[in-house]
């Protein structure tokens, strides 16, 4: 990450946004990696290795986190920034299929202590938490549980992204914003 933030100062000068967008893969379980939404679904839980646990907080909280450190000095010194970290829909709502997601909701809570802490400093850290994008092949009872019935398209989460990290967010610190075609049920 250090080799990164330095070359990009070499190159630009300064940092005035950062986007973190992390998903799974790897070492995942077969049981869950079905993508989709069964209310029956009853995959691994407790049998999920603490190897996978930590791993998941590795790529869901802290690669933000250490992120933040290098680059937060850089943006005090310039005058402010924003971070916009792509998360997912399930922050909210935690699902059966993708158990690793809960851990979504520490990046949750750290980028809104991030936000109170650094506001001052005209920086700030929100989440965009999309549903299923269109690189996703869903099962068709996936897609009704969609009331748009559809997924997301990468124009619209980036338009989004962008959105977070203009001035025309500005004053939008700290947040956890949903863009999942109105799947999620909770009201907040």
């Amino acid at each position: 990450m250090q080799a990164f933030v330095d070359a990009t100062m070499t190159e630009y000068g300064r940092i005035d946004a950062v986007v973190s967008n992390m998903g799974h893969g790897g070492t995942v379980p077969e049981a869950i990696k079905t993508v989709g939404f069964d209310p029956d679904f009853e995959g691994p839980l407790l049998e999920l290795s603490d190897e996978l646990w930590h791993e998941s907080l590795d790529m869901y909280v802290l690669n933000v986190v250490r992120l933040a450190r290098i680059v937060t000095p850089i943006m005090i010194e310039q005058g402010g920034g924003a971070y916009v970290n792509i998360s997912s829909m399930n922050t909210i709502e935690p699902r059966a299929p993708y158990p690793m997601s809960m851990l979504r909701a520490a990046l949750h809570g750290f980028s809104k202590l991030y936000g109170d802490r650094y506001a001052r400093h005209n920086i700030r850290m929100n989440n965009l938490l999309p549903g299923f994008c269109e690189n996703v092949n869903l099962s068709e009872s996936a897609r009704r549980s969609i009331p748009a019935q559809r997924t997301a398209t990468f124009q619209e989460i980036g338009q989004l992204c962008v959105f977070l990290a203009s001035d025309a967010a500005r004053y939008i610190n700290g947040q956890s914003i949903l863009s999942d075609g109105g799947m999620n049920r909770a009201v907040r």
